[in-house]
């Protein structure tokens, strides 16, 4: 199979975003990082504007060209290539939340641990539950949008905790993007016109 350069080259502006949104996130002082002045730098600002949507976008493009392989094999390659990676990184995470709970003296609780867990890596976890979810959709509706949009209507009516709140934001991306290449021949064919 050919590479698609394009998507190559999104992924590639997206990579670089993420670090360039990060560096004036984490560069402009410790006094700026802790009062959360980087959230009014126009630069920080103009990457987060966008840059999520668009890893999203191209995660859930991707995510199409492996779907045919059925759907329990899909939900397993994604716990093994996402999960698995999430939870290796977590237990230096979860070693760092314990070592600073020593340091200050405070206790250290299943619940803090839990969170440094499902919320570090969140664009992770948002890419392992967006495609479980496309791919339930997938297998037991055939992609059917009205399904699509009632799980963005449901979604609505969930809390915003753990994460909740950013899953529900990039996953309709995830989905567009997914839905972009199922049907891309319909898109790009040269009879289709808008009036």
């Amino acid at each position: 199979m050919c590479r698609n350069l394009c998507v190559d080259g999104l992924k590639g502006f997206a990579i670089l975003l993420v670090v360039l949104g990060h560096c004036v996130q984490y560069g402009l002082g410790e006094v700026n990082f802790n009062n959360e002045n980087y959230f009014e730098h126009p630069i920080f600002k103009f990457i987060y504007s966008f840059h999520m949507p668009l890893f999203m976008l191209v995660s859930g493009y991707l995510y199409a060209f492996s779907i045919a392989k059925g759907t329990v094999f899909n939900i397993k390659r994604r716990f093994n290539g996402l999960v698995v990676p999430i939870f290796s990184w977590s237990i230096f995470n979860v070693a760092l939340y314990v070592a600073q709970k020593f340091q200050g003296g405070d206790v250290v609780s299943i619940m803090g641990i839990l969170r440094v867990v499902f919320t570090n890596l969140w664009f992770l976890w948002a890419v392992f539950w967006s495609s479980c979810v496309v791919s339930l959709i997938h297998r037991f509706s055939n992609d059917s949008l009205l399904i699509y949009l009632i799980v963005f209507i449901v979604s609505f009516f969930l809390p915003d905790s753990y994460n909740l709140g950013v899953y529900k934001f990039v996953f309709p991306y995830f989905v567009i993007g997914y839905l972009w290449k199922e049907h891309e021949s319909v898109f790009s064919s040269k009879k289709m016109y808008f009036r």
